[in-house]
This record gives structure tokens, C-alpha cells and sequence, in this order.
């Protein structure tokens, strides 16, 4: 995780009041006895990436911290020190950053908050050279950010999922819906298998393989289970 997101912050979401982390490596284990937050850190993760919490809209009730001093603004804040390097291919990326002086790393942050009359959530987007510095985005510099947030493809599973309900979960929601895609697909299955350069392929790897997504759901399952692929993968 290190050489994409290099520091993580957290502020009155769950068990956390106020913190920053810092991951140094490919691999950043997070430890703790049970019950002492480590899967909070996830969970803000995916708050921050996909606006949700294991699929469910943010809720004041039981995302806000319970530690957060009185008289103290209800917000819920969720940052990330993005590695910009990893992102330069996004189209205008590069001018983006270089504008702002932030080609050694951007600092992303999300803020919820309850509106005056307490009934509604609303959201901020901000972005600058540190967490304590970050400003929202002009006209015209929205996209770029948001650009940079969506380029990360996250996806949290909860430690209480096992393995085995969780493929099955993917497969039946990658069923085909409709007797046309099936019957396309048993198709393809009757056809003989051919030889590429003395390999034996058969043509239903050649509907899976990515470029040609003819089965939408044979590529659903596909991504879903590995992520997206190149081209030749």
C-alpha cells in the first residue's frame, strides 16, 4: 500500500477520534487486540473511496464517534497522501498537479457533516500539500480531483466473510439474466477449440479474455473475482 497511499487519516469515524497512519511498504499489517479498531481503519477506507460503509450510506447514529469531545462539530473527516507517480497516467493529470505544486504528493480528504437543521448529511471534497492545509477545489479543478480518488479501485470484505460465501455471492450475482446470453454462451461451448501457436485455446477463453468482452457476465465474474486485467492477460 505504501508505494500508492503513503499516509492515511482519520478523524471521528468509529473507534477512532484522531489519527494519522503511515504505510512504508507493499505490505502494511495492522495490529491490535480485538475489538481495538484495526477493521475501523478499512471500513474508513471504503467510507472514503466508495461513500459507503460495507455498502450502507454513512450514518451520523453509528459512524460518529463516540469519543469526540462535547460542544465539538459533528464532522467525520477521512484523508489520504496519495503517491501521485502512480496516477500520472490520467489524462491531465500531470498539469493538475504540476499547477500546484504537487508533484511529491497530494493530500486528499473527504468531510461529512450534518446539515444546520440535523436531517441531512453533506459533503465536502478538499485537496492541498498536507491534511491540515487542504482547501476545496476551484472551478475547473474538481474533476481532476475527484479523477484522482476514482483512480483507486477499493473494496472491503469483512473479516466475519468466508472465502467460499464470498464466491459464491460473486458468481450468482454474475449469473446470466436472460435465455439469449445463455444460450450464446453454450454456443460458443459446442465450437471447436483451436490452435494458436501450438496452444490449445478454446473459444470460450477467447470471449473472457479482455479486449473482447462478449459475455458481459463471464467479464463481470472475471473482474469481480481478480480485478480488472490488460489486454493479453
Amino acid at each position: 500500500m505504501g508505494d500508492l497511499i503513503k499516509e492515511i487519516f482519520i478523524e471521528n469515524f468509529r473507534s477512532v477520534r484522531r489519527q494519522r497512519f503511515t504505510t512504508d511498504s507493499h505490505l502494511t499489517p495492522i495490529l491490535g487486540l480485538n475489538s481495538a479498531g484495526k477493521s475501523n481503519i478499512l471500513r474508513a477506507l471504503d467510507l472514503f473511496f466508495n461513500d459507503a460503509v460495507e455498502g450502507s450510506p454513512i450514518s451520523f447514529a453509528h459512524d460518529l464517534s463516540s469519543h469526540i469531545p462535547g460542544g465539538t462539530k459533528k464532522r467525520i473527516c477521512v484523508g489520504i497522501h496519495l503517491n501521485p507517480e502512480k496516477t500520472l497516467g490520467l489524462k491531465g493529470n500531470r498539469e493538475f498537479l504540476k499547477n500546484n505544486g504537487l508533484t511529491e504528493g497530494i493530500f486528499l480528504k473527504k468531510e461529512w457533516s450534518l446539515t444546520r437543521n440535523g436531517r441531512s448529511i453533506q459533503q465536502l471534497i478538499l485537496f492541498g500539500d498536507d491534511f491540515e492545509t487542504v482547501r476545496t477545489p476551484e472551478r475547473g479543478e474538481e474533476d481532476s480531483v475527484l479523477a484522482l480518488v476514482r483512480s483507486i479501485r477499493y473494496h472491503y470484505v469483512s473479516n466475519h466473510v468466508r472465502p467460499a460465501d464470498k464466491v459464491k455471492e460473486v458468481l450468482e450475482s454474475a449469473t446470466p439474466r436472460n435465455n439469449e446470453d445463455l444460450e450464446e454462451f453454450q454456443q460458443d461451448l459446442r465450437q471447436p477449440s483451436r490452435r494458436v501457436n501450438g496452444v490449445r485455446k478454446s473459444n470460450v477463453c477467447a470471449r473472457i479474455r479482455v479486449g473482447r468482452p462478449r459475455h458481459r457476465w463471464v467479464t463481470n465474474i472475471s473482474r469481480r473475482t481478480t480485478g480488472p486485467c490488460r489486454p493479453g492477460v
